[in-house]
């Protein structure tokens, strides 16, 4: 079970279906739900993305999700043009007012928030990787 902002998701079927405000209902189901960090998730085949508006300080448009050899990756459009003094220490006087796309590999085991039991090695992987919370009461006050 994982939940979101107004999702709960199961590995069972619920026998929920109201229509009533504040209450739950069965939008969608399918057989291949893969979740990742950051909002990336894949339903039904297709990936889809949620609250991915920024990388570090610069804003971005998420423009598309790739699956290659096991392994995901995000195209994006940064969406400020380079800036004359950015371009020169990053040695790339040709981006200078222009707009970059780039595209990045996703870390398939970034989520820090939880204690994984196993780590993601290939998105087409049929298993799952087990989560418990991170426990405080470990950590001393500091």
């Amino acid at each position: 079970m994982s939940f979101a902002t107004d999702t709960v998701c199961t590995t069972i079927t619920l026998d929920i279906d109201s229509e009533k405000l504040g209450e739950f209902s069965l939008e969608e189901k399918a057989d291949d739900v893969f979740v990742l960090q950051n909002g990336f998730y894949r339903f039904n085949g297709k990936w889809k993305q949620r609250g991915i508006g920024k990388l570090g300080s610069k804003e971005i448009e998420h423009l598309d999700t790739i699956e290659k050899d096991g392994k995901l990756f995000y195209k994006f459009k940064v969406l400020r043009a380079g800036q004359l003094r950015s371009s020169i220490i990053q040695d790339n006087i040709e981006g200078i007012g222009k707009f970059s796309e780039m595209t990045r590999q996703i870390d398939l085991n970034a989520d820090k928030k939880r204690t994984w039991l196993g780590n993601i090695t290939n998105i087409n992987e049929q298993t799952t990787n087990y989560s418990i919370p991170i426990c405080l009461n470990y950590f001393k006050n500091i």
